[in-house]
């Protein structure tokens, strides 16, 4: 990007200013929008399925996407299940139905395309 003259550290810094602001404001929608009040672990591990949403989506936004729709629709019935008075199943395993999808589309994937570049510090005399 760099010999296209673009300037790879103002996009950097653009794009970690726009993603703080964006999880900033999704922060304080779940816990006073959302839930009218702060805890301490309010998330409860769901950084670490965002995180495999990126890693299970190809580190593309639209894998992204349809990763994040899946989690959060497996989410929701948990929630709905619980909910509805079904008692065959126990609440603990299904709070845990959302992390127990991540380790099984974790496992059963095949091929990973990860960039090259990941983890690898930008540093333009180097390139």
């Amino acid at each position: 990007m760099d010999a296209a003259g673009i300037n790879v550290e103002k996009i950097r810094f653009k794009a970690v200013l726009f993603s703080s602001a964006m999880n900033g404001l999704a922060g304080a929608f779940y816990s006073i929008g959302f839930l009218g009040l702060f805890t301490e672990d309010i998330i409860g591990g769901r950084g670490w399925i965002a995180f495999a949403i990126c890693f299970l989506g190809n580190w593309n936004p639209l894998g992204a996407m349809i990763g994040a729709l899946v989690f959060g629709l497996a989410d929701a019935t948990s929630i709905a299940i619980q909910t509805s008075g079904f008692r065959l199943i126990p609440n603990e395993f299904l709070i845990a139905i959302p992390y127990i999808l991540t380790i099984i589309a974790t496992i059963s994937r095949k091929q990973f395309n990860v960039p090259a570049f990941l983890g690898i510090p930008y540093i333009k005399e180097r390139r």
